[in-house]
């Protein structure tokens, strides 16, 4: 995916303000890696073949990370956060997309042409459920993924439950 100011931004691809990070990376062109777990379920008495995508991450140096920090956006303090909690982002469709900030609403824009239009010619299609909104005049996209949420939901690591909401996430 391409990040041509690079300032990356995360959200639901349907949002038209998305979570931009604070953290700014060279513009270029950048790999959108999702972790993948297969095994097997249960319900019942009856097994079936399980796969999960519990993480996605934007590779931004192919090299092993010295350290991990928290992705934050303007007015976000990590040392505010209680244990297991973590910043995320509002989701109602289970999905999430990383974009450059500067182009989101235009990206965005196209997402929700391809849903609530069935506008096939607003995206493509890039694998099971996730597409690519594409700005090609300016060189940006909008890569989506599976976000595990179901419904109205936030996604991040161990994120707390909104208020008024009965549903976990």
């Amino acid at each position: 995916m391409r990040i041509p100011t690079g300032r990356p931004a995360v959200s639901d691809p349907l949002d038209k303000k998305p979570r931009e990070l604070t953290e700014r990376i060279p513009p270029g062109e950048y790999a959108l890696e999702k972790a993948v777990i297969v095994g097997e379920g249960e319900y019942g008495r009856d097994r079936f073949p399980l796969t999960e995508e519990p993480a996605v991450r934007l590779l931004i140096r192919d090299e092993p990370a010295v350290a991990w920090e928290l992705a934050l956006s303007e007015g976000e303090d990590s040392r505010l956060l209680l244990d297991g909690h973590a910043y995320g982002f509002s989701t109602d469709g289970a999905a999430g997309g990383f974009a450059d900030a500067a182009t989101w609403e235009m990206l965005s824009e196209k997402v929700g042409r391809y849903y609530e239009e069935q506008n096939d010619g607003a995206c493509e299609s890039i694998s099971d459920g996730h597409i690519r909104a594409v700005a090609e005049a300016i060189e940006s996209n909008l890569v989506s993924f599976h976000t595990r949420a179901k419904g109205l939901g936030r996604y991040g690591p161990a994120a707390p439950p909104p208020e008024n909401s009965s549903r976990s996430w």
